[in-house]
């Protein structure tokens, strides 16, 4: 292979690197998304954040908080960020069933959902979503983050 081919070869390669592309997928490119949510001013563990695109068709990408409140949005590939464009974010946590969080979810609404525990026969238990309504929906949240093509950080203060 020649110098011009090899360095043709590698400009590509470097490119492909660059925009988050990998050769023989048609993802589009992600770009790394993570921030902290708190509630009332303490970090929230184990919640969900959900970024919805407000392209109708785009994709959504997903993160759960650690024991900081800290998450990282993942959209392809675990910790891959998010593609470009703006979304609308919700965030929800659920209390855990009470008793050994074996049951399967019998039925939800907006703010609960009934699990079916076969250790308990037919007792159904209630999980309460510990956010506050208003931010469980990307409608209501007033959440908003435009990802470009570059890293970011988006902070959710839930108050």
């Amino acid at each position: 292979m020649n110098k011009l081919h090899r360095t043709k070869l590698y400009t590509i390669c470097f490119l492909l690197c660059a925009c988050g592309c990998t050769p023989g997928t048609n993802n589009p490119p992600t770009f790394p998304v993570s921030g902290v949510v708190t509630l009332k001013g303490t970090p929230l563990a184990g919640a969900d954040v959900v970024f919805v695109p407000e392209d109708q068709g785009g994709q959504a990408a997903f993160g759960k908080t650690d024991d900081s409140g800290t998450y990282k949005l993942t959209t392809f590939e675990q910790g891959d960020g998010a593609v470009a464009g703006k979304y609308k974010v919700k965030v929800s946590k659920l209390d855990a069933p009470k008793s050994g969080g074996s049951g399967k979810v019998f039925a939800s609404s907006e703010e609960e959902l009934e699990f079916y525990s076969p250790e308990d026969g037919d007792k159904v238990q209630i999980s309460k979503n510990l956010v506050p309504k208003k931010f469980t929906d990307h409608n209501t949240s007033g959440l908003a983050h435009a990802v470009a093509a570059a890293a970011s950080t988006f902070d959710i203060k839930l108050d």
